[in-house]
């Protein structure tokens, strides 16, 4: 064989060694930039008055009520929503408001976590009961709440969580009175269950009867998907390169 055809073979070889090598390389980096952007959900409510609410209210004793409304100022700025709580010496009231549109599906991979914000303020001095927050949402026929906190009095504040987990939220325990089950959490592996995010509005009071109205407004909720882990990616990876080999010794 002439030095020539020899070179010429040896491009040959190293340029096939080269596109299946290419082929082996490609396909986890690929998958991988693919799965880093797994399906996020985004939900904005700037009036808290725009969506449909479903509000499910909670109540230990048999005076206290509570009233959600949405107002057509007292917002920031603009519209916002309205939690009206009368509270009877040593009982508790408290309420989620649900967004129909903030509805999210679970995917194949899984939910790791939601980030969620709103503006919240109490238009009361809290003389005898106190306010809390939290975030809410809502699987199945459960309700759950997280980060509850004593509420800020007037102006608005704006309270924002980042990486909240399924363990980050309680069960709203409407049978021992403990307001939340801190045992009892969503299941964000539950592929193809349904979540609606909101807010948790209570009020409670020791000695004397009180009333506390509250505000929301600017709802901002992100749900952010699982992404798959390696070990699936090379596998995933490895199958596809086992196919592509297949076909082109057929060829």
């Amino acid at each position: 064989m002439s030095d020539v055809a020899l070179g010429l073979k040896m491009k040959t070889v190293l340029s096939s060694d080269r596109s299946r090598i290419g082929l082996k390389m490609v396909l986890p980096f690929g998958l991988l930039a693919a799965a880093s952007l797994s399906p996020a959900f985004t939900f904005n409510d700037p009036t808290m008055g725009a969506f449909f609410y479903a509000k499910s209210y909670v109540k230990f004793g048999t005076l206290s009520s509570t009233s959600v409304f949405t107002t057509s100022s007292g917002g920031n700025p603009g519209s916002g929503m309205g939690v009206y709580h009368t509270i009877a010496p040593g009982e508790i009231t408290a309420v989620t408001a649900l967004a129909f549109g903030s509805a999210y599906t679970i995917p194949s991979t899984g939910l790791s976590h939601v980030n969620m914000g709103v503006d919240y303020r109490s238009l009361s001095e809290d003389q005898f009961g106190t306010a809390y927050f939290g975030f809410a949402l809502e699987q199945g026929s459960k309700r759950y709440a997280a980060m509850i906190n004593e509420s800020p009095f007037a102006p608005y504040s704006t309270i924002s969580a980042s990486g909240l987990t399924a363990n980050d939220f309680a069960e709203i325990d409407v049978v021992s009175g403990d307001i939340v089950n801190l045992s009892s959490h969503p299941d964000f592996s539950l592929v193809g269950s349904n979540l609606k995010f909101g807010v948790f509005s209570y009020a409670t009071t020791n000695t004397f009867a009180d009333s506390i109205t509250t505000n929301f407004d600017n709802l901002h909720v992100n749900a952010v998907a699982a992404v798959p882990e390696p070990t699936s990616i090379l596998a995933v990876s490895v199958g596809l390169f086992g196919i592509a080999r297949s076909r082109r010794r057929r060829k």
